[in-house]
């Protein structure tokens, strides 16, 4: 089973600060984490420095040869899919990473610009959590979780210090936080209704539970 984290970068170009994600992370180079590229997420990655292990795609939205660029000698796996095709090209990546055993996934460079992009690389995170695995968005704004019949501790972050839970369902229920400024205790929250957003961990760390029902945890620096 792999033990290092899988890095999924999107083409997305905005709302990216690389140095930031990269010290969030805790990335230092392609050895700690196994790097895939989704299509023209290979622009982002070389801007950036990096050389991906592989890249997946249609190349429908790439404007570079990917083995024409190497980077210190290293040279990545290409997976060509075609142009009509059932999975967008982040899911292809997914799907393979899980394929090689992979269980901790960050995607990164997809939020910003198509939105119909973003919501799939939204339910990619579903997807993640129904196949046992971990899964998270990052941009240098926003770090984005799914949470199902569960509970998660999160560590206070002045980097993120804001913390919302969106349901995904009509209704999530039993929900309770602890650590929180605003504390709920086995409530029901109603996804057309805002009372989840925008919390505060206060402590040392903060926890949210749901006992039924799925939702979006979204951590915000503003």
């Amino acid at each position: 089973m792999q033990s290092k984290a899988c890095l999924v970068i999107g083409a997305s170009k905005e709302n990216q600060n690389w140095d930031f994600i990269k010290g969030y992370i805790n990335y230092r180079d392609r050895e700690s984490h196994y790097v895939y590229c989704a299509d023209g997420g290979v622009e982002n990655a070389y801007a950036l420095g990096i050389t991906p292990n592989m890249i997946i795609g249609d190349y429908d939205s790439i404007s570079i040869e990917p083995l024409d660029i190497p980077n210190k000698g290293l040279k990545p796996g290409m997976i060509t899919l075609p142009r009509e095709k059932d999975e967008t090209d982040l899911f292809a990546c997914v799907l393979d990473g899980l394929e090689k055993g992979f269980e901790d996934f960050i995607l990164m460079c997809c939020t910003g610009g198509r939105l119909d992009h973003f919501m799939g690389a939204l339910a990619i995170l579903e997807y993640l959590n129904l196949k046992k695995a971990k899964g998270l968005i990052i941009d240098n704004k926003n770090v984005i979780m799914f949470l199902k019949n569960g509970s998660l501790t999160l560590d206070k972050d002045e980097k993120f210090k804001y913390l919302s839970i969106i349901p995904l369902d009509e209704t999530i229920c039993g929900v309770s936080t602890k650590g929180l400024a605003y504390t709920l205790d086995r409530e029901t929250l109603y996804r057309e209704k805002g009372l989840g957003i925008s919390n505060e961990i206060i402590g040392e760390s903060g926890r949210v539970s749901i006992e039924k029902g799925s939702a979006l945890i979204i951590r915000s620096l503003d």
